[in-house]
């Protein structure tokens, strides 16, 4: 038993330290640009995350997590 104290308080560590990464949010109301009205239940998709996506609620927000801090922009139409 003793012997097994080392790894184990070896991996409750390392696993605290994985679950301490920060996390990030992009967010932002989605609106026509012809006419400024909130657009509800709009597709959100970003080049760089093309595994993640979000749509607009009834206020035409959206939000998403994202894996770290950075600039991230739509995908081609």
């Amino acid at each position: 038993m003793l012997r097994s104290l080392p790894i184990l308080l070896l991996s409750i560590s390392l696993g605290s330290t994985a679950l301490a990464q920060k996390r990030y949010t992009l967010s932002g109301t989605i609106t026509d640009v012809s006419t400024g009205e909130t657009l509800i239940g709009a597709s959100v998709k970003l080049r760089e995350l093309p595994q993640s996506g979000s749509s607009s609620n009834s206020y035409g927000f959206y939000s998403m997590a994202a894996p770290k801090e950075g600039i991230y922009s739509p995908p081609p139409m």
